[in-house]
């Protein structure tokens, strides 16, 4: 049980894929989504902490992105950037920033997000196929979000169902970026799935028996198909649903998403 745990917990705090970082300009305004705050410090490196900054908290890039030595904390990539937050400026470890608005910790609502903070673009299109059993419901939105084209897709089915943001592959999206989004998103389910874990099998019954034995989680999933085009994909199974339930991340073909998945 404790090495479920431990799978569950090193999967959501490192990422060991290679992946580029987010490009972003001087002036762009950022915004903290380590959920515990980002220090604000007088200096590259370690200073003297002038602020911590809550997660939410917005602030302005002085540099491009580019420059600086890359580095690695709690397996977020990222630099230290020098910003601005209410006139005072200071330096961040900017494998904490995006320029994606934070979500509502917990929230779990991947349209509600969407809707909270992107600009739609156009009528929605929705469609329904097939009848009873077979019935399967198709609904796309989209969206623009400081020029960054954003596609929102759901597909309902019989008794389960997907919904996933698409993010332009203009932009630069990393899995660092995609993977904090997600744990702010899915807070509250992976702090249950956390407690029922350190519960013990008996509150697992979805959870099959051979994964409980062997310590392995189907968290973590890697599919590589580099013969056609770059894909990777990251599943974190959910736990405490009598149902399959599960976040995911990816990268194909440099297309970024983010979603949700599951069913009975």
């Amino acid at each position: 049980m404790d090495r479920l745990l431990f799978c569950l917990l090193f999967t959501l705090s490192v990422l060991s894929i290679a992946s580029s970082s987010p490009i972003y300009r001087a002036g762009d305004t950022l915004h903290v989504l380590a959920t515990s705050g980002l220090r604000l410090r007088d200096e590259p490196g370690g200073g003297k902490v002038l602020a911590n900054l809550p997660y939410g908290t917005s602030v302005v890039a002085r540099q491009p992105h580019w420059e600086g030595e890359e580095l690695r904390i709690e397996g977020i990539k990222g630099r230290w950037r020098k910003v601005d937050w209410k006139g005072a400026e200071g330096y961040v470890f900017d494998g904490y920033l995006s320029v994606f608005p934070a979500p509502i910790r917990g929230d779990g609502d991947i349209k509600g997000y969407a809707d909270r903070f992107f600009t739609k673009s156009g009528p929605p299109f929705q469609k329904t196929y097939g009848d009873e059993e077979t019935l399967n419901t198709v609904y796309v939105q989209h969206y623009t979000y400081k020029n960054i084209y954003i596609q929102y897709k759901s597909n309902s089915y019989y008794e389960g169902g997907e919904e996933r943001l698409y993010f332009d592959p203009g932009f630069n999206c990393s899995f660092e970026e995609l993977l904090l989004l997600s744990k702010a998103l899915f807070r509250t389910k992976i702090q249950e799935s956390v407690q029922l874990i350190k519960a013990g099998p008996s509150s697992l019954e979805n959870v099959e028996e051979s994964i409980l034995g062997s310590g392995v989680l189907p968290d973590l999933q890697y599919y590589n198909r580099t013969e056609e085009n770059a894909c990777h994909r990251i599943d974190f199974q959910l736990f405490g649903t009598p149902c399959f339930d599960s976040f995911l991340i990816g990268i194909i073909d440099y297309t970024a998403y983010l979603g949700r998945s599951g069913g009975c």
